[in-house]
């Protein structure tokens, strides 16, 4: 088993549901300094701890967050890349489709184009993201 790294203080020093913290109510990640008033943590910190709980830095986490919370309307809707972009807080789709591209090494149009008429598609969103599709 892993042991988490709480690097200069003790576990009993942060809380143990720190993780909880890291998300909003709609399934996309709360900015640091949010988590650091909630938390009473410094936000240097919870990066530091973050970086080493979640194996890459507080940034690509919601980068990747934001873009897998999109794959649901990839795939199983015809909405607009555009409207898609607005849902996960990208003010420009060309920034959406830039993270997307980075995140799955597709833009999001291929991405709907290659998986979304599939059944492979249809069964990964029923199967594997359904559980954390949060609804409206």
């Amino acid at each position: 088993m892993k042991k988490i790294l709480f690097l200069d203080k003790s576990p009993s020093d942060h809380p143990p549901n720190l993780l909880d913290f890291l998300m909003d109510t709609n399934g996309f990640p709360l900015p640091l300094k949010d988590i650091a008033v909630q938390t009473g943590i410094p936000p240097s910190y919870i990066s530091r701890l973050l970086n080493k709980l979640l194996g890459m830095p507080f940034g690509k986490f919601c980068t990747r967050m934001r873009c897998l919370n999109t794959l649901p309307y990839l795939l199983l809707t015809s909405e607009p890349i555009d409207n898609i972009s607005n849902r996960t807080g990208y003010s420009e789709a060309s920034d959406y489709s830039r993270a997307f591209k980075r995140t799955f090494g597709y833009r999001p149009s291929e991405f709907r184009k290659f998986f979304g008429q599939s059944k492979f598609g249809q069964s990964f969103v029923k199967y594997f993201l359904s559980p954390f599709i949060i609804k409206k």
